[in-house]
């Protein structure tokens, strides 16, 4: 098939106000498919580094992963996050 026989057709001026990209994983609702990936001795970049960064994504909706390689413990993340929080294990 050519390109030029395809036709596409813009959708100027629709009302976008009900996009949402909520979505379920492991039966958690999720603000987005995404999730904050984890990150080797995050503690070392910032104090408590682990701890804002699942609070930063417990704002944003999302699951925050705990490296294996984190400077704080798991329980101590687990206190101040409100969100999903999951562990990277290997």
């Amino acid at each position: 098939e050519d390109l030029s026989d395809v036709a596409l057709r813009q959708r100027i001026l629709r009302n976008m106000s009900d996009l949402s990209l909520e979505t379920t994983l492991f039966n958690e609702k999720l603000a987005m498919p995404t999730a904050l990936a984890p990150v080797g001795l995050c503690g070392m970049y910032a104090r408590r580094g682990e701890v804002q960064a699942a609070r930063a994504a417990s704002r944003a909706g999302i699951p925050y992963t705990l490296s294996t390689v984190s400077v704080c413990s798991i329980e101590e993340v687990a206190s101040h996050a409100s969100g999903a929080l999951w562990s990277q294990l290997y």
